[in-house]
């Protein structure tokens, strides 16, 4: 639950975008997904686990013109949104916490893996593959089921690798 990726800060003047999973039913308007564009509006919308106890896939996608929501392949939410951004290029990509203005708030729960992609990689449902794979399309790949440590190493060969503070690691579910 909470935080899954977050770029940006807690700051009206800052565009960010973030990925928040809530727990199963839940209606807390800070579990969203989506971003900050512009004047300062968001553009997102509350998602919440399917299965607690399971695996969730969640996946937010933009076309140009509609941010769309998916989570275990089925899609959730879509709507006409601008860009997102500005975003500040200095800011980190921030992966299970979000950066307040003067400090981080981590977040529960599991993290298997995570995937950027520069183009768009659904146009509807589908069915999400446990182990994503890089390919062209692919800016960012994270596995963290594999060689857990002090590193997040970049498998998508664009040498993005990231330092991980304060993680606990489980076997997982």
């Amino acid at each position: 639950r909470n935080h899954v990726v977050s770029q940006g800060v807690f700051d009206p003047e800052e565009n960010g975008i973030w990925l928040t999973l809530g727990a199963a039913g839940s209606e807390n308007p800070r579990w969203t997904c989506g971003w900050r564009s512009g004047a300062g509006k968001n553009w997102d919308y509350p998602v919440s686990a399917d299965h607690p106890s399971a695996w969730q896939h969640l996946a937010l996608t933009f076309d140009g013109h509609q941010l769309s929501i998916y989570l275990n392949g089925k899609l959730r939410h879509s709507t006409d949104a601008p860009i997102p951004g500005p975003l500040q290029k200095n800011r980190s990509l921030i992966i299970g916490a979000h950066e307040w203005t003067d400090r981080l708030t981590f977040g529960t729960g599991f993290l298997r893996n995570l995937r950027v992609s520069r183009t768009l990689r659904y146009r509807g449902d589908f069915v999400p593959d446990p182990i994503l794979k890089a390919d062209r399309r692919t800016v960012l790949l994270y596995d963290f089921s594999i060689d857990p440590g002090l590193r997040a190493v970049d498998r998508s060969g664009n040498e993005r690798h990231g330092t991980i503070r304060g993680a606990i690691w489980s076997e997982g579910q």
